[in-house]
């Protein structure tokens, strides 16, 4: 995990962009063994296994039962359907298993033929997907696919969504600044209707 961990850094920091050499910092800074703690998430191995995907990918397929998954299927600020749509897992942060206070840091899997409606939240935040190509939509930015080694920048209160077609979706996704739950919204309509 400790390899993991800091290929990640490493990844994050090769972007250049500022919020991602933050994140990258704070994570070399706080690497020690995880527990293993793991649920059955679908479509985690398709994911693993796609041709469209970074190297990244193969030590994370390595490690999968040391990931702690949720599916948050208790979610009341986003719509019933997507509930069941998507897993992630905070490896670093408030409630990761790396300690840390001021950033998060997870995993995430978006399942095929889905839809994440429009939200935002106070945190700015970023997505590396690492297998799969999704297509994504911001304010002022229409919806595109983004293949897997893009990152993608959603600043703060910024509306944003994402969908899948045929492909599963893994992400890296990390939060900094306010990164409190609790100015999280969501709404149901795509901004592409």
């Amino acid at each position: 995990m400790k390899y993991l961990i800091a290929s990640i850094a490493d990844l994050l920091a090769a972007t250049e962009m500022r919020a991602a050499c933050e994140v990258a910092s704070g994570l070399r800074g706080r690497l020690r063994a995880l527990p293993k703690v793991s649920i059955e998430i679908p479509y985690l191995a398709e994911v693993l296994s796609q041709r469209n995907r970074i190297p990244l990918t193969d030590q994370i397929a390595s490690l999968t039962d040391h990931l702690n998954w949720e599916d948050h299927q208790d979610w009341t600020d986003i719509p019933l359907p997507f509930r069941q749509q998507f897993a992630y897992c905070e490896l670093v942060g408030p409630d990761g298993a790396i300690p840390a206070e001021s950033f998060r840091m997870g995993l995430y899997v978006q399942f095929p033929n889905s839809f994440y409606p429009l939200h935002n939240h106070a945190a700015e935040e970023l997505y590396l997907p690492l297998s799969g190509t999704a297509h994504w939509w911001r304010d002022g930015v229409e919806d595109q696919p983004i293949p897997p080694g893009n990152l993608i920048r959603h600043a703060s209160f910024e509306r944003h969504a994402t969908r899948t077609i045929e492909e599963p979706l893994l992400a890296i996704w990390t939060w900094t600044g306010m990164i409190g739950p609790g100015t999280y919204t969501c709404d149901a309509e795509p901004p592409w209707l």
